[in-house]
């Protein structure tokens, strides 16, 4: 079964992040193993990032995709890092909040740059994001 993960979008990241198309990350943060290909990613900015962008840094969802490819490299300095590419995307037409999708307690360890939902709100998670999408 396939895991939903929000995933930090960062604007003018200093990694090699195309929004809507790949997201790059070390493997040693924490879920770094455990984003494989087929998880739902849903694009996170962060606070700071929602409020240069939207001014409302409660606006921080900008879309989701389903991960694709990853590919592993290692940076000169030898860090071990991957690219996470999508198999396809959907932007959403206003950058929504955590309450649009009935709660602002979605996610596990909410400081992590990849952090999981919680398991007993995915099927919720999913039901409103449909109905959102569908608007």
């Amino acid at each position: 079964m396939s895991n939903v993960y929000f995933v930090f979008q960062k604007p003018e990241s200093a990694y090699h992040d195309l929004p809507f198309e790949r997201y790059d990350f070390p493997v040693s943060i924490p879920n770094g193993r455990n984003l494989t290909t087929g998880d739902l990613v849903v694009f996170d900015l962060t606070s700071k990032g929602a409020q240069l962008i939207n001014g409302n840094k409660e606006l921080r969802l900008t879309g989701f995709g389903v991960v694709g490819e990853i590919i592993e490299y290692q940076t000169d300095e030898g860090e071990i890092r991957r690219i996470a590419t999508y198999l396809w995307h959907h932007k959403f037409n206003v950058a929504l909040g955590f309450k649009d999708f009935g709660s602002d307690d979605l996610k596990v360890n909410a400081q992590h740059s990849i952090c999981a939902i919680k398991n007993d709100m995915v099927v919720d998670f999913m039901i409103n994001l449909l109905k959102l999408i569908s608007k």
